[in-house]
């Protein structure tokens, strides 16, 4: 007879029993309280019905489109070297990178010129980026300067894993701010890095600061996020010679900047180069660490509803049920709804590509036209254009994360030429896109490259095509 294997101690098993408890909640808290979406309350729903998206004359706000990643970063320099006042800067993604040590070497030396200045990260991104690093600590340090990260990563609070800071913008004084769909590193800013993303802002111009403006909007979103109990100071309680290194490394930095851009440095008379706008409406999400209410989704398809032509500029599509039955019925009410995304071949989310190729058959049933785009980089732009007037721009992807989980803001502009502007934009992509037809096969636009699939790339998206399904309300 074999002897009996030894038991395991109490304490052993008590640790086991402790650990397999620990993981448990971290998955179940980050994965199920997202399960269930919401629908928009009747408080939201009715203060949309009164807000007024369109005015019958320009109004104080100017408004320019900022497509290049090169104008990207310049721009900001710009905003931060003009402000006298106030710098405020909210990002998903700050590295401190190329592009990134430039826009920190600005903000440093707003700061020593007596300038205050606000920085907003997301939890994730300050996780992964800030955590150690001399140069955010040497902004932190600074007595002008706070920096602050949103929701944190908290074992406690394993849902706010989920619920990020999605927003991007950047406000000067009360005149001028940046608003869209760029992060604070080099795949969007200046030309450092070959492989970039393509993206979009608009530049606003406040000619006269006034209540109701799109930037008082702003300002005001802005000090609810940061007064936030979710949100935490990034400090630097002793500046050793490390953080004071890189302080005086940020310091030349901005020299050589100064002597390497000369003139094209300062603001420049933004009378021609802006277009006059009837209105400016902020449109954002709830901006708590919650399973949210579709505020910005809700917004968009009210405002598409019945519109003659709505045309769509998002990186990826990943629709819950309640999305397609509400696409559905944009479609059916619309003249014609169409859809610019990344192929896969050239898209660079892994989870969107994935779910596209899952999911490609209901997005086309609910009469949408989608163009499957293929250009020199990956498209990151979040657009839609409603009829000839309106165009919404800024953070919001078309997929459930966008839409349920973060934070995200979009700027609706009443302005025929901005539209005009985009649409051309818009129609220029689609000649370099492949229209997928409900039977079967493709339409080719005249400049559709005809990209290579590499096997790798193949093989990780059949891969995510088996496990994508199992997550796909956190996407």
């Amino acid at each position: 007879m074999k002897p009996s294997a030894p038991r395991p101690s109490r304490r052993r098993r008590l640790l086991a029993w402790t650990a397999a408890l620990l993981a448990a909640y971290l998955i179940l808290g980050t994965a199920l309280p997202f399960v269930h979406h919401k629908p928009v309350g009747a408080q939201y729903a009715a203060q949309l019905a009164s807000t007024q998206f369109y005015a019958a004359a320009p109004g104080s706000e100017r408004v320019a489109c900022v497509d290049g990643n090169s104008d990207a970063l310049l721009w900001r320099l710009r905003l931060i070297g003009a402000a006298q006042r106030e710098i405020i800067l909210s990002t998903f993604e700050f590295h401190a990178d190329e592009s990134g040590r430039d826009v920190l070497s600005a903000l440093l030396a707003a700061a020593d010129r007596g300038v205050k200045v606000r920085v907003l990260i997301d939890g994730l991104s300050g996780f992964k980026n800030l955590t150690g690093n001399a140069f955010f600590k040497a902004l932190a340090a600074h007595p002008n300067a706070d920096v602050k990260v949103y929701a944190p990563l908290n074992p406690a609070l394993p849902w706010q894993l989920q619920t990020r800071l999605h927003d991007k913008y950047l406000i000067a004084d009360d005149s001028l701010f940046l608003l869209g769909g760029r992060n604070t590193f080099d795949l969007f800013l200046g030309d450092y890095v070959q492989g970039q993303n393509i993206d979009r802002e608009l530049l606003v111009w406040n000619t006269a600061p006034a209540p109701g403006s799109s930037l008082a909007q702003l300002r005001t979103y802005f000090e609810g996020v940061w007064a936030l109990g979710c949100t935490k100071p990034y400090t630097c309680e002793h500046a050793g010679k490390t953080v004071r290194q890189a302080a005086a490394d940020l310091a030349q930095r901005y020299s050589g900047l100064e002597e390497k851009l000369g003139q094209s440095l300062a603001l420049p008379d933004l009378t021609p180069l802006t277009l006059a706008a009837n209105k400016v409406t902020l449109v954002a999400n709830p901006a708590g660490p919650v399973n949210k209410e579709p505020w910005v989704w809700h917004t968009i398809t009210r405002l598409a509803a019945g519109a003659g032509d709505v045309v769509i500029q998002t990186p990826y599509v990943i629709c819950s049920s309640e999305m397609y039955g509400e696409l559905t019925a944009l479609c059916a009410g619309a003249g014609q709804v169409r859809i610019i995304t990344n192929a896969v071949e050239s898209g660079a989310n892994l989870f969107g590509c994935t779910d596209y190729l899952n999911q490609k058959a209901n997005i086309l049933a609910t009469g949408a036209q989608v163009y499957e785009f293929s250009g020199a980089h990956s498209m990151h732009t979040k657009t839609v254009l409603v009829g000839d007037r309106l165009s919404l721009v800024g953070s919001y992807n078309m997929d459930m994360r966008s839409t349920y989980l973060d934070t995200e803001l979009m700027l609706a502009v009443d302005c025929k030429e901005l539209n005009a502007q985009l649409r051309a934009g818009a129609e220029g992509q689609m000649a370099q896109s492949r229209v997928p037809l409900a039977e079967g096969g493709f339409e080719y636009g005249p400049a559709f490259p005809y990209p290579q699939y590499p096997a790798v790339k193949r093989v990780l998206h059949s891969l995510m095509r088996l496990v994508a399904p199992l997550i796909r309300h956190l996407m």
